[in-house]
């Protein structure tokens, strides 16, 4: 089983737990007492929250999901509302049915229509959130965790497209904006697969961190890097057919400490400054100028475990520009 779909069962097992509990509560909160309505509620509560979940995890956020992506925020908000009152609905009517005997959570036809309606505005308007501004932007805002800055160490994984002047000049710039959300679209699941966080979307470039030890654990930030040139190969024949070429892109990682706090008053976001970003950036220079599409420092490669299938080529010590002191670096190759 692949590591993003073991994720994905962990949240529908999560969700199906949580959802049993909250659906106990709000059976003794509407005065069910016996263990028949208890028994409801979970069954209700555990029900939406496998339906809901699954929806999400294998649907929706999944490439099965690309078609509805692709509208606009609000035609998508409406269908995804659609979608989960057509979930929650038939399992608050039909589950209290083949229970006679409990009545906690027997709702008239009408309030729970209007029960199924409110839980999937108020859902959905949290996923949008999210969406709009990431999940962990998401949670590091509300938690408060960056509002006063720290030092955390980090690696840094930059990805940036290959050519992507000459390609916005052939296809133009509106077509370009179009191939680089799907280059996005199919980055995104290896990165998210690889627990990486998405820092931010730079032109044509994206920006993954993770904490260090998470990084480095398996691999997993090297091993991202071969899963997203998976991903882009996989859609060969999508990209051949509506642009005209297949991307490629190169790849930088690093692995230092970065300054992590929160900016700005109007539009508020998680902000990462250091040496680490700026050395990031100049490997990835680096790539051009040593015809090597990946590579990584000593920082993560000699300190993570090098992932099945995959090796390095010493380069040794590379001076960058803008930096005073040489960084040894690696070329990641396939074996």
């Amino acid at each position: 089983m692949r590591a993003i779909t073991r994720q994905r069962w962990g949240i529908v097992l999560r969700s199906i737990g949580l959802g049993a509990l909250v659906g106990i509560a709000m059976t003794r909160s509407a005065g069910g007492a016996g263990v028949g309505d208890d028994g409801v509620g979970a069954a209700i509560g555990g029900l939406i929250g496998f339906g809901i979940s699954s929806l999400e995890a294998f649907i929706l956020t999944a490439p099965a999901g690309e078609a509805l992506r692709r509208l606009s925020l609000g035609v998508a908000l409406l269908a995804r509302i659609a979608l989960y009152t057509a979930i929650i609905l038939p399992v608050l009517i039909l589950v209290p049915l083949a229970a006679p005997g409990a009545t906690g959570m027997r709702l008239p036809i009408l309030n729970s229509m209007v029960f199924a309606l409110a839980v999937s505005v108020l859902f959905n308007f949290a996923f949008t959130i999210r969406s709009l501004i990431g999940g962990w932007t998401l949670v590091a805002l509300l938690t408060g965790r960056y509002r006063h800055p720290r030092t955390e160490e980090r690696v840094v994984l930059m990805l940036d497209i290959v050519g992507s002047t000459a390609i916005a000049e052939r296809i133009g710039p509106e077509r370009f904006l179009l191939m680089l959300d799907r280059f996005v679209a199919a980055a995104t699941e290896p990165i998210l697969a690889a627990k990486g966080e998405i820092y931010r979307y730079v032109g044509d470039e994206i920006i993954v961190t993770w904490p260090f030890e998470r990084g480095i654990a398996e691999g997993r930030s090297i091993a991202t890097i071969f899963a997203v040139e998976a991903a882009v190969l996989a859609r060969r024949g999508t990209w051949e057919r509506d642009f005209g070429t297949l991307p490629r892109f190169r790849a930088a990682l690093h692995a230092g400490p970065l300054v992590v706090g929160e900016l700005g008053a109007v539009k508020r976001e998680i902000t990462m400054l250091g040496d680490t970003m700026n050395t990031t950036a100049r490997i990835e220079d680096a790539c051009r100028a040593l015809d090597r599409p990946y590579l990584a420092s000593a920082a993560v490669v000699e300190r993570a475990p090098m992932p099945a299938g995959l090796s390095v080529e010493p380069l040794g010590p590379v001076p960058l520009r803008g930096k005073s002191d040489a960084i040894t670096l690696y070329a990641l190759l396939r074996t």
